[in-house]
């Protein structure tokens, strides 16, 4: 059995109450989390976070089947699920040059050929721009079975569109690099006079790693460290040595706060572990 790494821990929510709720799952090549909402009003019922074990005899589909089976929020009913996948296997591509025909070829181009599976793309909310990317069949066919009225978007499509509906308080001429963070993995979108510059995934072992990506991006797109904003969120503690390492190089930091119109008790965790899955769910 895998066991949730952590989770909020709530009574027993009555089936009528999930019958009223999203049930938003996201998956990645090392963990899986999930979070239900309930729409009605506007509450969170229930979030969990998994680590996914290392490398075995198992294939990524057999792991997560595993935590499916396993937990019973997830054997119930919900008036809608949908899946996130968080895989780097992505490609945004300007609205004006997409075309089905030549999906494949785009993420072969960027990704290589190596790794197979099902191309996937969709229309990014609120960004003149399509996100193409590669997902794994037999972790496509997990979820439609297990979630028959599914619905699917790779990570990225959701997270922008979440940009757009909650900016941070700041002038729009404030560069501004919005950074997700994973145990080893976090995801960074930069913007500049509202105009999306970048989203990219990078892999890190050390806080050193981090800061060396952030450092290079800023020189990359010619921002200045000391005038953009961070904007922070997942799962990092304010007093970690990630975040003391950022913040001597970045001097405007914050952490991503919560939408005012949800009510949500993270307790004892910090809501910042979670709001980026939330402001994701209300973009369903």
């Amino acid at each position: 059995m895998i066991r949730p790494a952590f989770y909020i821990e709530h009574e027993e929510v009555p089936q009528d109450r999930l019958l009223q709720s999203l049930l938003l799952m996201e998956v990645s090549p090392h963990g899986m989390s999930y979070l239900v909402l309930n729409q009605q009003g506007r509450e969170v019922l229930d979030a969990k976070y998994y680590v996914l074990p290392g490398p075995d005899s198992k294939s990524l589909s057999e792991k997560l089947r595993i935590i499916i089976d396993a937990d019973p929020l997830l054997q119930s009913q919900f008036k809608e699920a949908a899946v996130l996948y968080n895989f780097p296997e992505s490609q945004l591509v300007p609205d004006q040059s997409f075309d089905l025909e030549i999906n494949r070829d785009l993420i072969e181009l960027a990704h290589g050929t190596v790794a197979k599976g099902l191309i996937l793309s969709e229309k990014i909310p609120r960004h003149p721009a399509h996100n193409i990317y590669r997902v794994a069949a037999d972790v496509h066919s997990l979820f439609q079975q297990k979630f028959t009225a599914g619905r699917y978007w790779h990570i990225y499509t959701l997270w922008l569109c979440a940009l757009k509906n909650y900016p941070p308080e700041t002038d729009d001429h404030q560069p501004l690099v919005f950074v997700l963070f994973y145990p080893d993995t976090m995801l960074v979108s930069v913007y500049r006079k509202t105009k999306l510059q970048l989203v990219q995934s990078f892999s890190y072992q050390v806080a050193e790693d981090a800061v060396y990506y952030l450092l290079n991006i800023c020189r990359q797109l010619e921002l200045s460290p000391e005038e953009a904003l961070l904007v922070l969120s997942g799962y990092v503690q304010e007093d970690s040595v990630l975040l003391t390492e950022i913040k001597k190089y970045f001097l405007h930091c914050s952490m991503d706060a919560m939408p005012d119109n949800v009510s949500a008790n993270f307790n004892p965790l910090p809501a910042h572990f979670f709001s980026p899955l939330l402001k994701m769910a209300l973009c369903v």
